[in-house]
């Protein structure tokens, strides 16, 4: 019973939200919508390893969610901003399976970092860029291997969901369930051609070989 109060407290606060957003107001509204989570994911094979860059885009609802939650201050350089990326990274880190072979493999963080563009009615959505790094460690050259991703963080929730597969010098793609190329300059800017039918790509195989660099 003691959790009533708090209850009828957010339920009032996201009806502010809502408001909010129904108000005219100089900025503009998520293009994929007020409650929408984007995802997008860069993949480049090199030799020894494949680096992810990885971006979440939240809009304005779960934005305002994500700082009931953890209290942070929507502000570049906060000092409750730190905590807070340490945390969600490894979070978000965890939903992310990369395997070789079948065989998983770990992720190590590279950097992050966190952004507040300005949405509608006077609300900030939320940006989170990532870099992660996996070692591919003694493997065998003209080879075939097959690469998988899958990205399982916010399942269900609506948004942009693309993936994209590149290779280094020291590889060759031989096939890709993704394009080498994206659509959205990395989630910064939506094709409104596709609006309605946004990507929405979760996972990816890559069959590659290495090849061998001349001494």
């Amino acid at each position: 019973m003691t959790d009533k109060p708090v209850r009828w407290s957010l339920f009032l606060a996201v009806l502010t939200v809502v408001g909010a957003l129904a108000m005219p107001h100089s900025g503009s509204a998520h293009p994929l919508g007020n409650f929408s989570i984007s995802h997008y994911t860069a993949m480049r094979l090199e030799s020894d390893a494949v680096v992810l860059r990885y971006i979440i885009d939240m809009a304005e609802i779960p934005t305002f969610q994500e700082i009931q939650d953890t209290q942070i201050v929507p502000q570049e350089g906060h000092s409750s901003l730190p905590a807070y990326l340490a945390q969600r990274v490894d979070s978000l880190r965890s939903g992310l399976i990369l395997e070789l072979n079948g065989v998983r493999l770990a992720l190590r963080s590279e950097g992050s970092e966190v952004i507040f563009p300005p949405g509608a009615g006077g609300l900030p959505t939320l940006k989170l860029g990532m870099r992660f790094r996996a070692a591919l460690d003694n493997a065998a050259v003209t080879t075939a291997y097959e690469l998988r991703y899958r990205d399982t963080n916010f399942p269900g929730r609506a948004g942009w969901k693309e993936i994209i597969a590149t290779a280094g010098q020291a590889i060759m793609l031989m096939s890709s369930s993704v394009p080498e190329r994206d659509r959205s300059q990395g989630l910064a800017d939506y094709p409104t051609d596709l609006l309605n039918s946004p990507p929405q790509d979760v996972e990816a195989r890559v069959i590659f070989t290495r090849q061998s660099l001349a001494p």
